[in-house]
């Protein structure tokens, strides 16, 4: 017979009084994000359409630079998770598949609600803002051709910080074995990292895109790890009153 020890789930079993105590510090990390994140989106629809002009200064230097060969196949990599609707369906239902596979169901199901959450906001506020997307006409070369026809905030910025992001985080608190760990954890965190600079370079969006989607997508990742964390709880307590 399994001990009670080995029915509590990882997570819930590693949090302590302290850090829920610590709590309000997240909560105020989203109510900033999504108040510059509105700032920034006012500015983008009083002032900054096509784009403000450090948008076109620095979109032209990134291109510009001296990139070592084959950057521009890497930055479509990058950029691949969140190309085509349909692949982007199949890789967060392929990892909504392997956590059910080991026995994480909440984080699977939380994994399917964060990332259906993000792509409706994400698509309002695109419609609402109405920005239009780089052209060749503003001096920019473009690589590829965006599906969606508006461009603030950059949905592939917000779909990585909050998809990858929150598997950043399932990875660095349930994942033991140091040697899927750490290269688990470095492959998601350069994903985040690179996706802004890939639809800069690939023409695709303004920096100032890039740096809408990873405020918006950093609110909506931080309120996705804070009800995961508040359900873990909910469900430790459930379970120690049923032990009791």
């Amino acid at each position: 017979m399994a001990s009670d020890a080995e029915n509590v789930p990882p997570l819930a079993a590693r949090e302590t009084k302290s850090n829920r105590r610590a709590r309000p510090l997240p909560y105020l990390g989203i109510v900033v994000a999504l108040a510059l994140f509105t700032v920034l989106a006012i500015f983008v629809m009083l002032v900054g359409k096509p784009c403000f002009t450090w948008d076109a200064r620095l979109s032209e230097a990134i291109q510009a630079a001296p990139w070592p060969p084959g950057f521009q196949s890497f930055m479509r990599v990058v950029s691949l998770a969140g190309d085509n609707v349909i692949l982007a369906g199949v890789v967060v239902a392929g990892a909504a598949i392997l956590l059910f596979g080991f026995g994480a169901r909440r984080e699977a199901i939380v994994v399917l609600v964060a990332v259906l959450v993000e792509q409706i906001v994400k698509v309002i506020v695109k419609e609402i803002v109405a920005r239009p997307r780089p052209t060749a006409e503003e001096g920019i070369t473009i690589f590829i051709r965006a599906k969606e026809v508006y461009s603030f905030p950059s949905g592939h910025t917000v779909h990585y910080v909050v998809f990858f992001g929150f598997l950043w985080y399932l990875t660095f608190r349930l994942v033991g074995a140091r040697r899927l760990r750490w290269p688990l954890l470095a492959m998601l965190g350069v994903l985040i990292a690179l996706v802004g600079l890939s639809r800069v370079y690939l023409g695709a969006h303004w920096p100032s895109d890039i740096l809408g989607g990873y405020l918006l997508g950093g609110a909506i990742l931080t309120a996705t790890v804070c009800f995961y964390r508040g359900w873990s709880g909910r469900g430790q307590a459930v379970h120690e009153g049923a032990a009791r």
